[in-house]
């Protein structure tokens, strides 16, 4: 997270995909806030909406790939 560039490089193709995995919020981000979520594929879409539902929240969940770079 330290490193000011995360583009692809020969070594290592995935290194921009694994930067945005690693977004964090800065303190606190109320649930009520989150209107959607998105993910790379409809496995971890699935296995994230039956996480939140198991938490009480009704947020939609929806695999986004063409979001990531």
């Amino acid at each position: 997270m330290e490193s000011k560039y995360w583009n692809e490089i020969p070594e290592d193709l995935d290194r921009p995909r694994r930067r945005q995995a690693e977004f964090l919020v800065y303190g606190q981000l109320p649930m009520a806030l989150v209107q959607q979520i998105a993910t790379y594929n409809d496995q971890v879409a699935t296995a994230v909406s039956r996480k939140l539902i198991e938490a009480g929240y009704d947020i939609p969940v929806n695999a986004k790939p063409s979001w990531y770079y």
